[in-house]
Parts: C-alpha cells; structure tokens; sequence
C-alpha cells in the first residue's frame, strides 16, 4: 500500500471532527496526516476542557470579587487585650 493510500485511510476512519480539521489541508503522508491528526485532537481536548472549568477555578480567575470584611479594623491586638476586662459589671468577693 503506497503511502498517500495510507494516509487516506487513515483520514477516512478518523472522528468526524478531527477528519474536518485534518483533510482542510489534505495531507499526502501517512506520516503528515498523523501528525495533523494529533495537533487536531489536542486542540479539540484543549477546546473541550476550557468548557468544564470548575466554579472555583473560575473564580481564582476573575478576580472582581472584593476581600472579606475586616472586623478588627481600627484597633490593635494590645488594644483588644488591655480593654478585655474593663468595664464587664460587678466584681464579686
């Protein structure tokens, strides 16, 4: 079997989208049309996996959304300990 007779064999049992991506060119190699076929198939994985994306991923890639809020804000950590105490309504004997 010659090698173009190859390569259209090859072409013609491939998956219908991968065939489309592959015979565009027509390749005339075994060799050329294996290669094609293989760029095809990863671009179409490629394609494939960028539709699945998980929703936290998503989010590590939209970065709108603002921080958490801070509830500390305004006073240091010897602030908050020195004031702990004071002031908490009576004191037994």
């Amino acid at each position: 079997m010659s090698d173009e007779a190859q390569a259209d064999q090859f072409i013609n049992g491939l998956n219908p989208d991968v065939f489309t991506m592959v015979n565009t060119g027509r390749p005339n190699t075994f060799a050329d049309a294996l290669n094609r076929a293989k760029g095809a198939e990863a671009g179409l994985l490629r394609q494939r996996r960028a539709q699945f994306v998980p929703s936290a991923a998503k989010a590590a890639e939209n970065p709108h959304m603002p921080p958490p809020p801070r509830f500390d804000a305004g006073r240091s950590s010897s602030e908050k300990k020195k004031n702990f105490f004071k002031g908490k309504g009576k004191q037994f004997k």
